[in-house]
């Protein structure tokens, strides 16, 4: 979680943590999203339908964050985050076979559909300052019954979109700093490659499993511990 790095440890804002993470995971993600498409993860054109229609709910996402105070937004994430935890968990060893997910996803009605998903989910990530990927993951698995892998992939191959039209924003807002986004760029970069290369080695459920316990540890460390000091 880079906006919570960067919130934490570098004493930013809420509002200036999101918008330097945002920039920072348009580098990182593409080439993470290379490393999938590589692997064979990745359903290319529903990854263009969420790049476009999140990117718009981005914008929109961060625009809608400048309106709420810092305290009140870590706390309606924190939430957030342990909720779709709880049900991705359940989804993951609980929930429905991916087989036939994707039979209902096919002409107008599955393009609005899929649309209105990548919408809602960029302007969650824009608001919360997560890229969207944390949201797009869940919402594939959950919403669209794609195997975790596959999600993962699409999330990765639309990210950098969703943020780059979030960052935009946010720049014109003043919540960028451009100097900590140069510094976290390559161990950002490095990671994702690291994470991407795990990833193929895990199993989907070992996969769901570790997202959805990262979710609950952060939305709680978020609801727990105090305010950052203004910078």
């Amino acid at each position: 979680m880079c906006w919570y790095l960067v919130s934490v440890k570098l004493g930013f804002t809420q509002h200036r943590a999101h918008g330097t993470s945002l920039a920072v995971m348009f580098f990182a993600t593409i080439v993470g999203a290379a490393q999938y498409a590589y692997h064979g993860d990745v359903d290319f054109s529903l990854a263009i339908q969420f790049a476009i229609s999140g990117a718009i709910g981005a914008a929109l996402g961060a625009k809608l964050a400048s309106y709420v105070k810092g305290s009140l937004l870590k706390k309606l994430f924190a939430i957030l985050l342990i909720l779709v935890a709880v049900q991705l968990f359940y989804k993951t060893w609980f929930g429905i076979t991916h087989a036939g997910a994707y039979a209902w996803m096919h002409g107008w009605e599955g393009i609005a559909i899929e649309s209105g998903i990548g919408l809602a989910a960029g302007t969650i990530g824009g608001f919360f300052g997560v890229g969207g990927g944390i949201i797009i993951v869940p919402m594939l698995v959950l919403l669209l019954g794609l195997p975790q892998k596959t999600a993962q992939g699409v999330s990765l191959c639309a990210i950098p979109f969703v943020s780059l039209s979030a960052t935009i924003m946010n720049l014109r807002l003043g919540n960028v700093d451009k100097a900590i986004v140069l510094n976290l760029v390559p161990a950002a970069i490095a990671g994702n490659i690291l994470g991407s290369q795990l990833a193929h080695i895990a199993s989907g459920n070992v996969l769901g499993t570790i997202f959805s316990a990262l979710l609950v540890v952060t939305g709680i460390v978020m609801v727990v511990r105090k305010p950052s000091p203004s910078r």
